[in-house]
């Protein structure tokens, strides 16, 4: 068989119900990945990072592997995994800030913020795009991707189909309120998990123009520049090629 797309996966002992949606759309053309330009303006709807972190902070808290990604003086801080992982399995995709809080009865910012990252990993709620932005006539978005498999990947991705580079500037990257609270002032790691971080469910965008909406994290230039990051001390270095890397 050829896989059309979507979540090729195996298990032993559970199952795996997928639904595939097919429909209609009003605009003459779609959004696709190949159709970026030189001085579009690269867009992020959401952030990136938090999946990621709280994938790493589960597993340390559940024994299943040390991370070198968190630092060592973070560690000792975390709520113990006996008492957490009672709390995981009442998170779910509308679970918000209130219900954090509720959750985390009274133990502290890290428990309620090491709660909100793990609903970001385990029960992920979709970042949408604006749909007036998308009715916007004549378009502004030219090509989009949602980043899936970690945003420097996705970025070079989006540049692959459209024959083009892109500079990132590190310093426009947002930055997850819990980033501090884990990962302290440590900046190298706070972009590490930025641009690493996949299954976040925000979209990437190629804008024409400057949106109402999202936040502009660098632009879209000619293939002969490559695929730069600005560094926050303004020296440019080639984007790490980070993210999760499918194989067959």
């Amino acid at each position: 068989v050829n896989p059309v797309g979507g979540d090729t996966v195996a298990s032993g002992d559970r199952f795996f119900f997928n639904i595939s949606i097919i429909g209609s759309q009003h605009r003459s053309m779609p959004i696709e990945r190949s159709r970026a330009r030189a001085g579009d303006r690269l867009v992020l709807f959401g952030e990136c990072g938090g999946s990621l972190l709280g994938m790493d902070l589960l597993k340390h808290l559940g024994g299943i592997e040390s991370m070198d990604r968190l630092p060592d003086s973070v560690r000792a801080e975390l709520p113990r995994w006996d008492d957490l992982s009672k709390l995981l399995p009442l998170l779910a995709v509308d679970t918000d800030g209130p219900g954090i809080e509720h959750l985390s009865g009274g133990r502290g910012e890290t428990t309620a913020a090491l709660l909100a990252l793990a609903k970001r990993h385990l029960v992920p709620g979709a970042a949408p795009v604006d749909e007036e932005l998308l009715r916007v006539d004549p378009p502004i978005l030219t090509a989009m991707i949602d980043v899936s498999d970690g945003l420097a990947r996705d970025v070079r991705n989006l540049c692959r189909a459209s024959g083009a580079g892109a500079v990132i500037r590190e310093e426009l990257l947002p930055v997850p309120a819990s980033f501090p609270v884990f990962l302290g002032g440590e900046r190298e790691r706070w972009t590490e998990y930025i641009l690493s971080s996949g299954e976040e469910y925000v979209m990437l965008a190629a804008c024409s123009e400057e949106p109402p909406s999202g936040t502009i994290i660098g632009e879209i230039v000619p293939a002969s520049e490559g695929l730069i990051l600005i560094g926050r001390d303004g020296k440019r270095r080639t984007l790490p090629d980070a993210g999760y890397e499918h194989t067959f």
